[in-house]
């Protein structure tokens, strides 16, 4: 049965109780605009109130804290407010407001009591065009009133600015620390480690990014590389270029170079296949290589090609079997150029798709960034990286944009036991 009761303090006020049992009734305060200590009275007719000797005491919430106290201008991440005598709202009434200075227009976005002395903010608001600070403000009521917090919050955009240690081995993993500003706490955050070299090429989504240019054949050459060291890298010849479009044909050594993975592509970019370095060092007559991806194809799939130590001119390389790529004009690599049939079929994307190159790379590393405070990352570098130089990048959760460090990484060469 539903009884009424007042406030002795307010008694234009009345609310609804609900009955629980004898011993037991419910109701929801109604919102006071001042701090008061409040009698409640009762009336189980609905009509006669009687004193109860309770009271409620109305109190102004007080704000202490914010944790972290500043969060990146492109990317939610949650705030922890701290003080005392935070209302049990639902979480519909609890509204954060952040209003920053000379902008006319604050953002506002919901969150949650969790208790008297603690608020979550789940997502901070992503729409501010610039860095700064900004004041927060809460409404328990829905919005109809907001309540200034005088604590202000630092709009950052994350920077990474040192690490330590600064050069690893590569023999064992090892933990390393970054240093910068505006880090966030996220579950899917990770750090990724690109190799750095002087004249790279980044060929976009498909291709990637990473690449050095080895070996060249030009366009309009009849003949295919003039080696038959069997992709070793041993050969050097002509004069080096960094343009994949150069007019010469020319290699220079990588066979003491650390590296993952070949890309194989013609100088207008039409014809193109990546595969690993392992791959390339089968032999055999017909065996089945594994190509991860190609102009033809953006998953891994198995192309015979021929890689025979008594043929001067292997590897081919083409994006279909070798035996019929004559025919679809697929071949992208073939040695010992002396010994080519000069056939239409087998010189023709030589002529007409900006000669032949051959680009490797070392394949990016990725670990998991666990984060420390708004000032720190830690990651644990894999077992067995390359030895060079790294870029390192940091991706504060899924689908967010990569943060470059200002300082690389120095990977030091294995050493073998």
């Amino acid at each position: 049965k539903i009884k009424k009761l007042t406030f002795v303090n307010f008694p234009e006020i009345v609310v609804e109780g609900v009955f629980l049992g004898p011993d037991t009734i419910t109701f929801t305060s109604p919102s006071i605009l001042v701090p008061t200590v409040s009698s409640i009275e009762i009336a189980l007719d609905g009509i006669t109130f009687e004193k109860t000797g309770l009271t409620l005491n109305y109190v102004n919430p007080t704000f202490q804290n914010t944790s972290p106290s500043c969060f990146m201008r492109t990317f939610s991440s949650p705030i922890s407010v701290t003080g005392n005598g935070f209302p049990l709202v639902p979480k519909s009434d609890c509204i954060a407001s952040f209003q920053k200075e000379g902008v006319a227009n604050s953002i506002k976005v919901s969150c949650i009591v969790e208790s008297s002395t603690s608020i979550n903010i789940p997502k901070t608001p992503t729409e501010f065009e610039r860095t700064g600070s900004v004041n927060l403000s809460i409404s328990f009521d829905g919005g109809d009133r907001f309540i200034s917090t005088k604590l202000n919050l630092d709009i950052y955009v994350m920077t990474i600015e040192n690490s330590n240690p600064s050069i690893i081995s590569s023999n064992s993993p090892s933990f390393v620390t970054l240093f910068g500003k505006g880090f966030v706490q996220s579950n899917t955050s990770i750090a990724i480690l690109k190799p750095w070299e002087k004249g790279q090429f980044n060929f976009g989504e498909n291709i990637g990014e990473g690449w050095n240019l080895v070996r060249r054949v030009r366009q309009g050459e009849n003949y295919w590389h003039p080696t038959s060291d069997h992709l070793s890298g041993s050969s050097i010849y002509g004069k080096f270029e960094n343009n994949y479009l150069a007019n010469s044909t020319f290699s220079i050594a990588f066979n003491t170079t650390e590296f993952d993975e070949f890309l194989f592509a013609s100088g207008d970019l039409k014809k193109w296949l990546i595969v690993s370095k392992k791959e390339i060092l089968k032999t055999g007559d017909n065996i089945l290589f594994n190509v991860t991806k190609s102009s033809k194809s953006s998953i891994s799939t198995l192309t015979q090609w021929r890689n025979s130590a008594s043929n001067l001119e292997d590897p081919i390389i083409s994006i279909s079997d070798y035996s019929s790529a004559s025919l679809t004009n697929d071949f992208l690599y073939r040695g010992y150029s002396t010994s080519i049939p000069s056939s239409s079929e087998i010189v023709s994307s030589l002529q007409s798709n900006g000669g032949m190159n051959v680009f490797i790379r070392k394949r990016a590393v990725i670990a998991t960034a666990i984060y420390v405070d708004e000032t720190r990352l830690m990651f644990l570098t894999p077992f067995g990286m390359n030895g060079g130089i790294y870029d390192v990048f940091i991706q504060m959760g899924n689908g967010q944009p990569l943060i470059q460090s200002t300082r690389q990484l120095s990977v030091l060469p294995r050493v073998s036991s």
